[in-house]
Formats: structure tokens, C-alpha cells, sequence
């Protein structure tokens, strides 16, 4: 955080915030304005107001350009993500997965092996944007072939990808997490097992209940499905051997290859695979897919509405967001504004329960209000982990429910950076998938309930006591 916060009181950050929640609604609900729009509203006001709490013009400018420097590994990944799309599909890597899945998944079988697939490729990428850019956009193409759902699918395609990257120890928000609660990374790791696990398994026993229903009404439509894997084979060279871009690429990423680097290297792949294999393609159309995206006449209206898409420029309107959201982001964290209101609920708690209640309940007002999950993570962890330490709680629990909270309401909130990527790549608003990412819903319960029952709530007496009987 900034050695530079500024210092205010709780009365005049509880009346700034309140200005903030106007100006949010007055856009949102009752103007209906864009969110670009909205979040620029929000800099105003927010500077506005950082003048008359002390910031100098000067350092509200520094603000917000820090907030664009930060948001340099986000539009990286970003960046990186429209070019792996692009190549991935005009390689044939993504038709490849669609093709198979239509012809081998039915929609009982489907939200479960989709959550594992998910859940597998975000653990050995190390990031969620990357997994829902790739497998993400390929299952939600089999969803529309078999008929499942895409809402659903979507909130399905997010809980893996959450479950995945949480656990990663190559996803930047893990080492955040651990870094921001001063824990080791696999301390870390291990105690997020405890919700993660529980969480994972009773989503996938939900979307099995729910598949066995989509079996039952046969939602699947044959014709459209036989029209949609003929298109598809019509235009792309199909074959299982493709699947080894995506594998060279985790094992770049295993062999700490840097995640933005892995993943251009892994669309180069497939640009170079489809030079090879993709006949329909001339050269330029293949390489151009990196940086415009695939514009193909398929002949099916499906397959051109799920594969002609991706490339640098595809991710031009969320970069701007990713900047804007970024910029917002550090001004309000800055300001000290929510830190001062985030401290004075800090100070005033005296229970364990209270003190990881308050925890999730930071992490979800930051999200909302900063719509940035790097800012939900560090923002109240750095300001509970005094009170952790004062009630003896080990920092691997403040890691924990960084995560259970700031890393997962991030996809939640409809105008946060996340939730926007993800709306986009897939095709379906927040609003719509949210009810769906059981993952997401689970694991702060899960946190609640320990909190509870004194489960798995380790104390810094409990760390003594091991060390000093090994």
C-alpha cells in the first residue's frame, strides 16, 4: 500500500462514502449509464473529494496514474488472453474442444466434467482470465450445441476457474493473499484447502443434480448439433493432436515461464498449427486471427456466432475498463476513505467470529465500492492483520478469507473488472451467471461456519506448539 495514504476521520469518510453510493446509483439505476461512464463519474467525484480532505491536485494525479501502472499485468493478461483466442481458434485448438464435446458430453455429463476441466486447466495456468478466455469460451460453445443453458454454463465455466486458480501457486492473487497476510504461500495454500475442497465438491454435486435434469427433459436438439460439428469440420482440421498447444503452454507456465509470455508463446502455437494443418485459412487470415480475431463464412449462424471472435483488438473496450476500474480503484484506497472506515470497524472488534465476519464483509464492500479484486485483497488485509495478530490468529486464516472473499466477489459484482471480462468472453451477463458460480457462494459460508465452530481457526500458540515439538 502507499506510504502516502491519507489519514480521515470516520465521520467525514462515512459522509464521503455515502456521496459515492449516490453518484453509483444515480448512474446505474437511474440514468442507466454505461459503466466506463460510471466509473468515470466516480474519479470526479472521488477527486473531488480527495481535495477537500487534503490531497494536493498534484497527488490525486499520481493516484490515478499509479492506478493505470497497476493495471499493467491486468491489460497484459488481457492482451495476451484476445491473442490466444484468436490464435487458439484459427489453429483449430478451440473447434478441436467443441468438436469433441459435442460428439462425447451429454448435458447430464456436461457442468460436471466441464468443472473439472476448468478446475485443471485454471490450477496449471495459474489464471482464471486465461482459463475462461480458452476452455471457457469452448464449453460454452458445446453448452449452446446440447442445449444446456448458457447462464448456467457460464456460472459453471467461473467456479472452476475460481476453484482452480485459488489453489495455483502460480495465480497472482494467491501469492497476493499470502504476501498481504505476511503467510508462506503454501501455508496458504493448505489452509484454503479446507474451504476450497468442501466448496468444490458440493458444487459439483449440485451441477450433477442439475445435468441429471437436463437429461431428463432432453434439452439437447440432435439436428442443430449434427449442423453445428459439420460446420465446424467443414472449416477446421480436427484433431485430438491439437490439444498439445494448450499442454505446451502449462508447461511453460509449470516451468515459471511468466504468465503473460506463457500464454503469447501458447497462441503463437496456434498460430503456427494452423499454418501448418488449417487449409481453410490463408497465411494472412491465420496470422492476422492474433491481432483482429477469426472472421469466417461457416455457413451456420452457431458456429459464426461462437468462433468468429478473439485477436488484440477484441480486448480493446476491456482494457479501457481494466484502466478506468484500476485508476478508480487506487484513488479510492488513497484517499483513505475506506481505509478509515475499514480500521474503525477493526478496532472495534473483540470475538474471533466477528473479526472473519468483518473480514468477508471488507472484502465484499471494497469489491463494490473499488471494483477491484488486487484493492479487496490488500486493502483489508493490511488493515486486519493487526487485529489477527492481537486476537493470536495464525495468517494463514487472513489469507484464507482474503480469498474466500475478495478473490471470489470480484467475479460478482457486475461493474468490477472481473465480472466484466467475463461477461464479455462469454456472451452472458454477471447478473444472469452470478446465481450460478456455486464456488463462489459456498466458500464464504464455509468461512462463516468456521468462524462459528472454532474449526480450523489456527492459532499463532498452535504454530509454536508444532514447531517446538518437531
Amino acid at each position: 500500500m502507499a506510504t502516502n495514504e491519507k489519514i480521515v476521520k470516520p465521520s467525514l469518510a462515512i459522509f464521503a462514502m455515502l456521496g459515492l453510493i449516490a453518484v453509483l446509483t444515480a448512474c446505474l439505476l437511474v440514468l442507466r449509464l454505461p459503466t466506463r461512464g460510471t466509473l468515470v463519474l466516480c474519479i470526479i467525484y472521488l477527486s473531488i473529494v480527495s481535495y477537500f480532505l487534503g490531497s494536493s491536485l498534484m497527488e490525486i494525479e499520481g493516484y490515478i496514474l499509479d492506478g493505470f501502472k497497476k493495471a499493467a499485468f491486468t491489460v497484459g493478461i488481457m492482451m495476451a488472453v484476445g491473442c490466444v483466442i484468436g490464435g487458439w481458434i484459427i489453429g483449430g485448438v478451440i473447434p478441436s474442444i467443441i468438436y469433441y464435446g459435442l460428439d462425447l458430453l451429454t448435458p447430464s455429463l456436461y457442468l460436471t466434467t466441464g468443472l473439472i476441466l476448468c478446475s485443471l486447466t485454471s490450477y496449471f495456468t495459474g489464471t482464471s482470465y486465461g482459463c475462461i478466455g480458452t476452455m471457457g469460451v469452448a464449453l460454452i460453445g458445446v453448452a449452446e450445441g446440447i442445449g444446456v443453458p448458457i447462464p448456467i454454463a457460464a456460472g459453471m465455466v467461473v467456479s472452476g476457474a475460481l476453484f482452480g486458480d485459488k489453489m495455483s501457486p502460480f495465480s497472482d492473487t494467491t501469492n497476493l493473499a499470502a504476501a498481504t497476510a505476511k503467510t508462506p504461500l503454501f501455508s496458504h495454500i493448505y489452509s484454503m484447502l479446507f474451504t476450497g475442497i468442501p466448496a468444490i465438491i458440493i458444487s459439483l454435486i449440485i451441477f450433477g443434480v442439475i445435468g441429471m435434469n437436463f437429461e431428463d427433459t432432453n434439452a439437447a436438439n440432435p439436428v442443430k448439433t449434427q449442423e453445428l460439428m459439420a460446420a465446424i469440420d467443414s472449416a477446421f482440421f480436427i484433431s485430438p493432436y491439437l490439444f498439445l498447444v494448450p499442454l505446451l503452454t502449462i508447461v511453460l507456465i509449470i516451468k515459471k515461464v511468466p504468465p503473460i509470455l506463457s500464454i503469447i508463446i501458447g497462441s503463437i502455437f496456434g498460430v503456427i498449427v494452423g499454418l501448418i494443418f488449417q487449409d481453410s485459412f490463408t497465411s494472412k487470415e491465420v496470422i492476422l486471427a492474433l491481432f483482429s480475431g477469426v472472421n469466417y463464412d461457416f455457413g451456420n449462424a452457431d458456429a459464426a456466432k461462437l468462433l468468429n471472435r478473439g485477436g488484440l483488438g477484441s480486448m480493446a473496450w476491456i482494457v479501457t475498463v481494466a484502466l478506468i476500474v484500476l485508476a478508480f480503484g487506487e484513488i479510492i484506497q488513497r484517499s483513505g476513505i475506506l481505509k478509515s472506515l475499514l480500521t474503525a470497524v477493526s478496532n472495534s472488534i473483540n470475538s474471533r467470529f466477528k473479526l472473519i465476519v468483518a473480514t468477508i464483509g471488507a472484502c465484499l464492500a471494497t469489491n463494490l465500492f473499488s471494483a477491484s479484486q488486487y484493492v479487496s485483497i490488500v486493502l483489508p488485509g493490511e488493515t486486519f492483520e493487526p487485529a489477527y495478530r492481537r486476537m493470536n490468529i495464525k495468517g494463514n486464516v487472513l489469507s484464507r478469507t482474503l480469498e474466500d472473499s475478495g478473490t471470489l466477489f470480484a467475479f460478482l459484482v457486475p461493474w468490477g473488472n472481473d465480472a466484466i471480462f467475463t461477461a464479455a468472453t462469454l456472451g452472458v451477463s454477471t447478473m444472469d451467471y452470478a446465481p450460478y458460480t456455486f464456488f463462489s457462494l459456498i466458500c464464504p459460508v464455509l468461512a462463516v461456519l468456521y468462524a462459528a465452530t472454532g474449526k480450523f481457526i489456527w492459532t499463532r500458540d498452535d504454530e509454536d506448539t508444532l514447531e517446538a515439538s518437531s
